[in-house]
C-alpha cells in the first residue's frame, strides 16, 4: 500500500508548476487515520497521541502553510479536502513550486516520521497484533483447568473489581404523560372507578420527584404515596396498587449482563501485575473468526431453560448464540443516563419506532454495558457479552447460575500463550505438555472446526536495561510438527501466523486460508 499524492481540482491549469511527494508505505489503519488527521487538523481520533507526535503534526502543518505555495485556483490554503480513490490508497494534495525543493524534502520526511509514529502507537495500542485478543490468567489450578478443557466463564458485575462495571445509568425524567402511561400499564387489570383519578394524581406527584434513577424508583414506597394523595384509595387498594407498580418496574428493569474480558495489548506491566499474579501467570491468545469466538461444536450450549409460573408459557427457553462477538470497551469519565421509559413497551415509551429506530435504540442500550471510567483505559479491553432472558417474558427476573455461564470455546481459536516472566521452569514444562495435548485433540477433530491455526508459545521477559515487558516467540506447534526458534522455517511460519493463515478442511482435502 502507498500514500499517493494527487492533483487538485483545476490541476490542468497549474500542472506544470507542481511536483508530487514520493509514495510512503503505510498500513490501511494508518491511511484512514491520516485522512482524518489532515482533514480535521490533528484531532484525537482514538490514537493515543504522544507529545512528540503532536509536535510533528504542528511542524508539518506549519511547514506546509509557510513554505508551500498554493495558487488561487486551488480552493484550500492549507490542505485540499482528501479524496479516497480506492480503499487501499490514501490521497493527499500537497504541491510546491519548482523553487521549493527543500520544502518537499522536509514535508516528505515529516510525513514519513508522522506515519511511523502513528503506526507505532497503533501497534502499541493493539498489543503489537491487531488480529488477536489477549486474556490474562492467574497462576493456579483453576486457570490450568480452563486451558485444558477450553473453558470460558462469563462473570457477573458483582464479581468485578470495578464496582461500576456493566452498570446501566437510567433515569425516569419529569414526563407526566409517560408516568401516567406507566401507571395505566401496571394497573391494567385492576378495576376501580377511581383508578383514572389516582393515575392522574400519582403521575403528577412522581413527575415532581423526577428525575429518578431506576433503583430510586424501585425503592419508593408506592403504598404510602397513594395514601398521601388528595383522594387516596383505601389501604388495601393502595397496597395492591403499590405492589403492581413494583412488579412492573422489577420485570422491566434491565438485568445485569455477563461478560468475558480480553485485552488488545499483551505488554502492559499493570495487566501482568493485576491479572496474572504478578507475572507468574500466563496470557492466552485468541483469534477471532468473523469477529467472534465460537462455541465448541461438540459441547455447545443451545439454550437456557426455566419452569415458570408467571411466564408466557409453563416452560420457557432462551436461545444462546453459536458464537459471541468481540466488542470494544470505550472509556469516559462522563456518565450520560439513558431513558428508563425506553425499556418498557412501546405504549409506555410513547414513541412508535420503525425497524431502524428500534435497532438504533437497542444498540444504544447495549452500549451502556461497554463503557468504563477512563481510569481503566490502560486495559484496552474488548469483551464478549451474554445477556440473560427478559424478566417480562419469564414472569420473573432470571439470574444465570455459574454453571450456566460456563462455556466451551472452539479449541482451534486459541492460537497462542504467553508465559509470565516469573513463572517457574517446572510450570513452563507443564504448559508445554498441555499445549501438545491441545494440538493432538485439535488434530483428531480438525474437520469439525472452521479453521485450524498454528499454536505459538511466547515467553515474557523483564529486561535489565529498561522498564517494559518484552515478549518473544519460542516455539510453534502445528498439527504434525513442532518448531523451535532456531528452526530455519520458524520466522516464515511465525509471520504467516501473525497474518492469520489457517488450514481449512473440506471433504477429504484441506487448503490454506487467510483470516483477517
Amino acid at each position: 500500500m502507498s500514500c499517493t499524492i494527487i492533483r487538485t481540482p483545476g490541476h490542468r491549469k497549474v500542472r506544470s508548476q507542481y511536483t508530487s511527494v514520493s509514495p510512503v508505505p503505510i498500513c490501511r489503519k494508518t491511511q484512514h487515520t491520516l485522512i482524518e488527521v489532515v482533514r480535521k487538523g490533528g484531532r484525537r481520533l482514538g490514537v493515543q497521541w504522544t507529545p512528540q507526535t503532536r509536535t510533528l503534526l504542528r511542524k508539518l502543518r506549519r511547514d506546509v502553510e509557510k513554505r508551500t505555495h498554493v495558487p488561487e485556483n486551488v480552493h484550500s490554503t492549507r490542505f485540499s479536502p482528501p479524496r479516497l480513490l480506492a480503499p487501499q490508497h490514501l490521497t493527499l494534495t500537497l504541491f510546491r513550486t519548482r523553487s521549493y525543493t527543500k520544502t518537499l524534502i522536509i514535508i516528505q520526511l515529516l510525513c514519513a516520521t508522522l506515519i511511523a509514529e502513528m503506526d507505532k502507537e497503533l501497534n502499541l495500542r493493539h498489543g503489537g497484533a491487531t488480529l488477536h485478543y489477549y486474556r490474562f490468567r492467574p497462576s493456579g489450578e483453576l486457570a490450568i483447568k480452563e486451558l485444558m478443557y477450553d473453558e470460558i466463564y462469563f462473570t457477573s458485575t458483582r464479581e468485578c473489581n470495578d464496582p461500576f462495571d456493566g452498570k446501566t445509568f437510567l433515569t425516569f425524567e419529569a414526563n407526566k404523560e409517560s408516568w401516567k402511561r406507566l401507571l395505566e400499564f401496571a394497573w391494567g387489570r385492576y378495576d376501580n372507578v377511581n383508578k383514572a383519578k389516582w393515575e392522574e394524581q400519582l403521575s403528577d406527584h412522581l413527575s415532581e420527584m423526577a428525575p429518578l434513577s431506576f433503583d430510586s424508583a424501585l425503592g419508593l414506597d408506592y403504598t404510602q404515596l397513594l395514601l398521601s394523595l388528595q383522594s387516596p384509595p383505601d389501604p388495601l387498594s393502595a397496597l395492591v396498587l403499590g405492589q403492581l407498580i413494583k412488579k412492573v418496574l422489577t420485570l422491566y428493569k434491565p438485568n445485569d449482563t455477563y461478560f468475558v474480558s480480553f485485552s488488545r495489548t499483551c505488554k502492559d506491566i499493570l495487566m501482568w501485575s493485576h491479572y496474572a499474579t504478578m507475572h507468574k501467570g500466563h496470557c492466552l491468545i485468541f483469534k477471532a473468526i468473523d469477529g467472534s469466538l465460537r462455541q465448541c461444536p461438540k459441547r455447545k450450549r443451545n439454550a437456557i431453560r426455566r419452569t415458570t409460573r408467571a411466564g408466557l408459557a409453563p416452560s420457557m427457553s432462551w436461545a444462546i448464540p453459536d458464537s459471541f462477538s468481540f466488542q470494544e470497551v470505550t472509556y469516559s469519565s462522563d456518565s450520560k443516563p439513558g431513558d428508563a421509559f425506553s425499556y418498557f413497551p412501546e405504549y409506555v415509551f410513547g414513541k412508535k419506532l420503525d425497524e431502524q429506530e428500534r435497532i438504533k435504540l437497542i444498540t444504544e442500550q447495549n452500549r451502556q454495558y461497554l463503557v468504563k471510567h477512563d481510569c481503566w483505559s490502560y486495559e484496552k479491553e474488548s469483551r464478549l457479552t451474554l445477556s440473560p432472558p427478559y424478566g417480562w417474558l419469564f414472569g420473573e427476573n432470571v439470574d444465570l447460575s455459574p454453571q450456566e455461564r460456563l462455556f466451551h470455546y472452539q479449541p482451534s481459536q486459541l492460537v497462542g500463550i504467553i508465559l509470565g516472566a516469573r513463572m517457574e521452569e517446572q510450570q513452563k514444562m507443564r504448559f508445554r505438555e498441555i499445549i501438545r495435548e491441545h494440538m493432538d485433540r485439535i488434530s483428531r477433530d480438525a474437520h469439525d472446526y472452521t479453521a485450524v491455526f498454528d499454536f505459538v508459545l511466547f515467553q515474557a521477559k523483564l529486561p535489565d536495561t529498561h522498564r517494559e515487558v518484552v515478549v518473544s516467540a519460542e516455539e510453534i506447534f502445528g498439527l504434525t510438527d513442532t518448531l523451535d526458534k532456531n528452526h530455519h522455517d520458524f520466522d516464515r511460519r511465525l509471520n504467516r501466523w501473525k497474518e492469520g493463515w489457517a488450514m481449512v478442511f473440506h471433504g477429504r482435502g484441506a487448503s490454506w486460508k487467510k483470516f483477517d
